[in-house]
């Protein structure tokens, strides 16, 4: 998306339409990475608050498995050189 948090064709179809969300790729693809973030953003919450509560040992078990899956698809790491890039895989 041009290495920018809002991308520049994000309304270029038909600005302030609804069909706009979901006929322009750029859009659609902001869209994605918003709710993935978002997404992982409320697992880690949850993951948080499950620590600090008494849980049986399988709600805490099965807490620590959603959160480490969310951080796994969350996480793409590409070696180019010794660089590692993080991203929405």
């Amino acid at each position: 998306m041009a290495d920018k948090w809002i991308p520049d064709d994000i309304l270029a179809l038909q600005p302030f339409k609804s069909s706009n969300i979901t006929e322009n790729p750029t859009t659609v693809q902001f869209n994605h990475r918003i709710l993935g973030t978002s997404t992982l953003t409320l697992i880690s919450v949850l993951w948080l608050i499950s620590r600090k509560r008494i849980l049986p040992p399988r709600a805490y078990t099965a807490t620590v498995a959603f959160g480490i899956m969310a951080w796994i698809q969350y996480i793409k790491l590409k070696k180019k050189g010794k660089v590692a890039e993080v991203g929405w895989i």
